[in-house]
């Protein structure tokens, strides 16, 4: 898998300008056809990535859908915030490190404060009881648990902030779940002033809002993270 991910990851900004990488859809093509065809089980996509003088919480989002063996851009260039320690290499994300994990993820269980969300995703209303257990110790460790709970520390998912008004779940260290490896990476909103996430990916909700319209039940959705920290240097 990481031999594979740095491939990818070399390849799809080997082309791009230096100052101002590009991710075109010509070489996402040249990827999935001839060079990692596992990802055309993918019909949407999200890429984050960061730019060479971008601080390490600031990065870069699209959004992608396959059509056949092409791939065609849905939204452009939206700033994200990741985590305040940046986007970890792949396999080094643990618990607490203040980083966004890279690689790529599945996009799954869509929740929101609100009863009724603009789309056609199923979603979950969260609730006083809604929590996200990240206490390594706990056999419910990187889980979503609505009621009572024996582990030492999780964290509430209905907040005083609009960060988890829509919030989707990054599956990171979730089959198999790995004590220690990070838990509650979602894909939710920013604040207004983009402030670092403790290791989940955010957009603005202007951004977020086409994003979840998009997307569909009977699609696979995967969000790709990549590492710039290292791959711009290769």
């Amino acid at each position: 898998m990481k031999s594979a991910l740095a491939v990818l990851l070399v390849g799809l900004l080997s082309a791009a300008n230096a100052h101002a990488q590009k991710i075109t859809a010509h070489r996402l093509h040249q990827l999935t056809v001839q060079e990692h065809p596992a990802l055309l089980a993918t019909q949407q996509l999200i890429i984050v990535w960061q730019r060479p003088g971008d601080s390490l919480h600031q990065a870069w989002l699209t959004a992608w859908e396959r059509k056949g063996t092409h791939w065609k851009k849905i939204r452009h260039s939206v700033r994200a915030a990741v985590g305040k320690n940046g986007i970890a290499a792949a396999g080094t994300k643990i618990e607490g490190d203040g980083k966004t994990p890279s690689g790529w993820y599945n996009l799954s269980r869509l929740f929101s404060y609100l009863s009724t969300v603009p789309t056609q995703l199923p979603v979950t209303q969260l609730t006083q009881a809604d929590k996200w257990i990240d206490d390594p110790a706990s056999p419910a460790y990187n889980q979503y648990v609505r009621g009572e709970t024996t582990a030492a520390s999780y964290e509430n998912l209905l907040l005083k902030s609009d960060d988890y008004k829509y919030c989707m779940v990054i599956e990171y260290n979730t089959q198999p779940v790995v004590p220690g490896k990070g838990s509650a990476i979602f894909f939710h909103l920013s604040n207004p002033e983009m402030w670092p996430t403790a290791g989940c990916v955010a957009i603005p909700e202007k951004h977020m809002l086409p994003i979840l319209e998009w997307m569909q039940p009977n699609q696979q959705r995967v969000i790709w993270i990549l590492n710039g920290s290292s791959d711009f240097k290769k």
